[in-house]
């Protein structure tokens, strides 16, 4: 990233900046010692280094508009907390806070401070409401939580995050103003670039994505002439219904959109701001107040990229973000699954169904008929599936010398627990994996 020099870089080639100063930050730290011997060893891939950092980059944005809204502090809270967290936590109205003598650092205070935000119970002696468990660092930080980083480097990327987006021409000159569409335009310039390491040296760069076009502008994943005319086909319809119900605003409350392939939530975020529209004109009030009525009770969504269910996530709360509200609903109602394959526990307690067996396009019709007739005697049976015990030491040291096999001592321990949700998962895989 070094010959990306000068001030004519594009909106893209400054992410990619940022990005590396900060890799390079937390990579330099011999106190990394977790995160130095992931990368050692290729436990940690430069892709999911990479996948953190971006997400870390999602949480300062949050941050920023959630600041600029007036969400951060809570305005509610008792005056010395918001005087606390404007002194101690703050990102946009203090770039440049002071290390706290004999206390954190102040990425140490920023993972706290997320940490408050996804916690069950906020951070009240610092103004912090809790607004989502979606935003607690955990699940999607793993690498960097153990981590320390200079004030310098983690200023530098906050500064630079804001001056970037805020010098993009097609993007609202406030943080206030800045929606969902904002982590969608993140995402996509991110891609442009391949993340690549030298493990033996701990270095970490960036390199343009082969045939990769960078973008100069605030794009979408999804056109957005595909989705008006989406939704002019299949939203309008039923808000006209709604609209001549006795009592409009709950019929357009009452009505339930989801999107089996949600993504970033491009389709999602235009939904709801049509939506929005029809109600504010109905009832009246802010846009604000109607974006978030229609989030809460009306959206849903599933994707089968765990990454992509974060950033959907955040960017309905950045469309939703007010003083006073929380974005708990986001966690139940965007999940991670696959909307295609599934299986119902009443499923499952029925066995394998007949109709995993039926033939279709080049399925040989005799061996079809003879795995089905195995079946059925097989049902007569066992009838739950059971994965035998891992090896004990003793039982591995007798086979040592003998060819693996593909059996439960692959599968993690959780996996082999009745009961537990890892259990469940694998008996669902194996249902699912019959057709």
């Amino acid at each position: 990233m070094s010959t990306l020099q000068g001030e004519n870089l594009s909106f893209s080639q400054r992410l990619a900046q940022a990005f590396s100063a900060l890799g390079t930050a937390f990579l330099a730290q011999p106190q990394n010692v977790s995160l130095r011997q992931q990368v050692h060893s290729g436990a940690l891939s430069a892709v999911a280094y990479y996948t953190q950092l971006r997400h870390l980059a999602y949480r300062v944005l949050f941050l920023l508009v959630a600041e600029a809204r007036g969400v951060l502090p809570a305005p509610g809270a008792a005056r010395g907390a918001r005087q606390r967290y404007q002194r101690s936590y703050a990102l946009g109205r203090a770039p440049h806070l002071p290390a706290q003598r004999g206390g954190q650092s102040r990425y140490q205070r920023l993972l706290t401070l997320l940490g408050w935000l996804g916690g069950n119970a906020g951070g009240a002696e610092a103004a912090v409401p809790c607004l989502g468990i979606f935003l607690h660092p955990a699940p999607t930080l793993a690498a960097l939580l153990d981590c320390t980083l200079p004030e310098a480097p983690l200023s530098d990327f906050v500064e630079a995050l804001q001056a970037t987006l805020l010098q993009h021409p097609l993007l609202p000159e406030r943080f206030g103003d800045f929606d969902g569409d904002v982590v969608d335009s993140l995402h996509l310039a991110a891609q442009q670039w391949q993340p690549v390491f030298d493990s033996k040296a701990l270095s970490w760069q960036l390199l343009p994505t082969p045939g990769a076009t960078m973008p100069t502008a605030a794009t979408q994943s999804v056109a957005p002439e595909l989705v008006a005319r989406l939704l002019d086909s299949a939203l309008e319809p039923v808000v006209r219904e709604a609209l001549l119900q006795p009592t409009p605003a709950a019929a357009l409350l009452a009505l339930t959109i989801c999107d089996p392939a949600c993504g970033t939530g491009t389709m999602l975020r235009a939904a709801a701001r049509r939506l929005a529209a029809h109600l504010l004109r109905t009832r009246g009030g802010t846009l604000r107040q109607a974006l978030y009525d229609v989030i809460e009770h009306c959206l849903y969504g599933v994707d089968s990229d765990p990454a992509s269910v974060e950033r959907c996530r955040l960017s309905l709360a950045l469309e939703m973000l007010a003083p006073g509200i929380t974005c708990t609903s986001l966690e139940q109602h965007i999940c991670w699954g696959d909307s295609l394959a599934g299986v119902t526990p009443a499923l499952l307690a029925q066995g394998l169904p007949e109709q995993a067996f039926r033939t279709v396009a080049d399925d040989s019709p005799r061996l079809a008929l003879a795995l089905r007739k195995r079946h059925q005697q097989e049902r007569q049976g066992q009838m739950v599936f059971t994965f035998p015990a891992p090896a004990t030491p003793k039982t591995a040291r007798r086979r040592r010398g003998r060819q693996p096999r593909a059996n439960s001592s692959t599968l993690p321990k959780a996996a082999l627990v009745p009961g537990s949700p890892a259990h469940a998962t694998l008996l669902a895989h194996a249902w699912c994996a019959t057709f």
